[in-house]
């Protein structure tokens, strides 16, 4: 949501969700016949109540747009691999970014596959998401291995070929 604010406008109804139920939770107070000496206990907990729900809310707002915007990197490079190489699970989009001042996009995946295998596969990639690699493929280093970490363009470079058609008669 920070680097797509328009994403922002989602919040709106859960704001105002939650201010009218603040402002009506005296409502659903009278609403049940509690006896006197459960009504503190009643009051409290419906006051919890009214507090957790546009939280919850909130938080499936946020897993819903994170597994929406993952779904299409996460589908691509599960058409780059191989089943052998997928056994241990597909990568996880952990983070995406666009880098200031550039079409440079950076995407760091939690990965069981190892780098050699990465790099083997660039190719595949680049063709399953339609990008090409700006730098070469990072992991994580000794701290955290899983962690691979691509910096991409939009657009496929045209790989060379040679001459497509022949001159000579």
């Amino acid at each position: 949501m920070i680097y797509k604010p328009l994403l922002n406008i989602l919040l709106v109804p859960i704001v105002i969700l939650a201010i009218a139920i603040w402002k009506r939770k005296d409502v659903i107070f009278t609403l049940f016949a509690v006896p006197n000496i459960f009504f503190p206990i009643f009051k409290y907990s419906i006051t919890i109540i009214v507090v957790m729900i546009p939280f919850l809310l909130l938080l499936g707002l946020i897993e819903t747009i994170g597994n929406i915007t993952a779904q299409k990197d996460e589908g691509d490079l599960e058409e780059a691999f191989d089943n052998q190489d997928l056994r241990n699970r597909c990568p996880i989009l952990m983070n995406i970014k666009r880098i200031k001042g550039s079409d440079v996009t950076m995407r760091e995946f939690y990965s069981s596959i190892p780098l050699k295998t990465w790099t083997e596969k660039m190719d595949n990639i680049a063709d399953s998401m339609s990008v090409h690699f700006v730098e070469k493929i990072k992991y994580g280093g000794r701290s955290n291995g899983k962690r691979i970490v691509l910096y991409t363009t939009p657009g496929r470079e045209s790989t060379l070929r040679g001459k497509l058609y022949d001159d000579e008669l």
